[in-house]
């Protein structure tokens, strides 16, 4: 009986149509950045991945529940106990109010020439920005973590959000898999600890870390996240910045129509070009099977948590880039 009660416990906890309002004043502004600041103090003490260790542990208890009588009940069981330690360190962001909906964004500005002008203003920073970077050695990730959370603090801030505790970027088992996805890295959602791809270029480390740091605030959302990033990039040195614009060019040429499209990417010098085609080649290396089903996965899961958009997110960072009425030039802050 207190193993069915648990598992209703969970599906009730998943399917309660808690207000936006109430999870934003009650969770995600109150309860989560203490949260956060406990559980990624735990992690950073440690270069292991905690997140491997709980996906051994984890199998393994399920396989020592299969054994036992009443296996499918203990299955269930141990499932909704994950489910619901999942909601109360990190998962019921994912209902908070969007940023969207704050007074700061101004959808009125998300228009066709204002995508298009924002595209443009990309290609002259990369272009700026590659020179300053160009010949500089690339910091290690720890040190790129410790250069980049004054930054990210900025960005917090702009946001009107509590700054989260920095997480120090490891590595992770799941290494292999990140790689055959095409996944660039992920926030561990029990430990709230940042593991990253290790194929990732020089060039795209910032914008990745920052994005990951982006989920730490409380940003489920993947577009929240990436607008995040972005915004800390900004905030950050000549490097961050370019490693920032050039995670948001794809989206934006995405965004704009073909004509113009080519119109803006002629614009384009060849250093950053030369960085997109070695980005376009890493991601070449993953496996397009792996990768779809990777893909179907995180938009099934995305979609079940609320974000109607499911993995399309990704690509809504636009409409934040633009639409959000704050200053973007770290001078300015």
């Amino acid at each position: 009986m207190r193993r069915i009660s648990i598992i209703v416990i969970a599906i009730c906890a998943g399917m309660a149509p808690f207000p936006p309002e109430l999870i934003e004043d009650r969770y995600s502004r109150a309860i989560y950045p203490h949260v956060q600041h406990v559980l990624t103090s735990f992690s950073n003490s440690t270069t292991i991945a905690l997140f491997d260790v709980a996906l051994a542990l984890g199998a393994f208890v399920a396989l020592v529940l299969l054994v036992r009588r009443g296996r499918v009940l203990n299955l269930l069981c141990f499932i909704a106990i994950a489910w619901m330690v999942f909601l109360a360190t990190w998962g019921l962001n994912y209902r908070r109010s969007p940023v969207e909906d704050r007074p700061e964004h101004d959808r009125a500005r998300v228009t066709p020439a204002n995508v298009v002008a924002m595209a443009r203003r990309a290609v002259t920073e990369m272009n700026r920005l590659h020179g300053q970077v160009q010949g500089t050695p690339a910091p290690d990730l720890e040190t790129l973590a410790r250069s980049l959370a004054p930054a990210m603090d900025r960005a917090a801030l702009t946001l009107d959000l509590a700054p989260p505790l920095p997480a120090r970027p490891k590595q992770t088992w799941l290494a292999p898999y990140f790689v055959r996805a095409g996944i660039d890295g992920m926030t561990d959602p029990f430990f709230l600890e940042t593991l990253l791809a290790p194929t990732l270029l020089d060039v795209e480390q910032p914008a990745a870390l920052a994005h990951e740091w982006g989920h730490l605030a409380g940003l489920a959302n993947e577009a929240e996240a990436g607008f995040f990033g972005w915004l800390t990039c900004m905030r950050g040195d000549a490097r961050a910045q370019y490693s920032g614009w050039l995670a948001l060019y794809p989206h934006l040429l995405g965004a704009i129509p073909e004509r113009e499209r080519k119109s803006v990417q002629i614009r384009l010098a060849a250093g950053p070009k030369y960085d997109c085609r070695r980005i376009a080649e890493r991601v070449a290396q993953s496996d397009e099977r792996v990768r779809a089903a990777a893909h179907t996965t995180y938009d099934t899961f995305l979609r079940a948590n609320r974000v109607e958009e499911g993995v399309d997110s990704y690509g809504a960072v636009v409409r934040l880039v633009v639409g959000m009425q704050i200053p973007v030039d770290p001078a300015r802050r």
